[in-house]
């Protein structure tokens, strides 16, 4: 149960650790961040990705329907991550106007599929800034941040969205190059590596690394890359 989630430049890293670290973090969140793939930078995790992204329309610091760095404004993000998770459904739903006077309304499209609880979420502030959306203290900086709401608190909608998921759910035999179970890739999952190579013990897909069917020594280089990144 580990997430990663993040406003602003927060938001862009996060969508870089669904592409970098998705093997480790379970699920992540992105509040007025947007999606940015460097030139020749691939995003191709071996599972889906369950995201959350929360973006006021009015945002004037991180556009909702323009970039002004290169990313992908929120429309193709969702495109992106849609298409890569095979989520063919779409629902909106309007969330109630609890608070009539802030100047803005939210709604929650959610995109599914049959047979997978892997969602993307996106909660679209209309009308809303560059704001942690719910926090009182964002109050404080609506003249420079623009409209905060108060039908939603980010910290909720990310923490009821992140307890939905484990990492087993997209890897119910462990993770790959954790080849002992110990929820740790060190240099013991090395050894047993090498040992299935030898044929000393019986082979796991946990230690087919490359999913190429077969177990040896180019598993063992990249679990040796996982452990030195770390």
């Amino acid at each position: 149960r580990i997430y990663a989630c993040g406003m602003s430049n927060g938001g862009y890293m996060t969508y870089e650790l669904a592409c970098g670290l998705y093997d480790k973090i379970t699920a992540f969140g992105s509040v007025t961040g947007n999606f940015m793939l460097n030139q020749n930078q691939s995003c191709n995790p071996d599972r889906e990705i369950p995201f959350i992204h929360i973006h006021g329309t009015s945002d004037n610091t991180v556009p909702y329907n323009s970039t002004f760095d290169g990313s992908m404004y929120v429309s193709q993000s969702i495109a992106f991550w849609r298409e890569f998770n095979g989520l063919t459904e779409e629902y909106v739903n309007s969330v109630p106007n609890f608070d009539i006077f802030d100047g803005t309304t939210v709604e929650d499209y959610t995109y599914s599929k049959n047979g997978s609880t892997t969602l993307f979420k996106h909660l679209k502030v209309i009308g809303g800034g560059h704001q942690w959306f719910g926090s009182t203290v964002a109050d404080n900086y609506i003249y420079f941040l623009g409209l905060n709401n108060h039908d939603i608190h980010s910290n909720t909608e990310l923490i009821l969205f992140f307890q939905n998921y484990r990492l087993s759910d997209f890897y119910p035999q462990g993770t790959p190059g954790d080849v002992n179970g110990d929820e740790l890739i060190n240099v013991v999952d090395v050894i047993l590596v090498v040992q299935i190579i030898l044929g000393q013990i019986n082979s796991t897909p946990l230690a087919d690394m490359n999913d190429d069917g077969m177990v040896n020594v180019q598993d063992v280089i990249i679990i040796v890359n996982i452990i030195l990144d770390d």
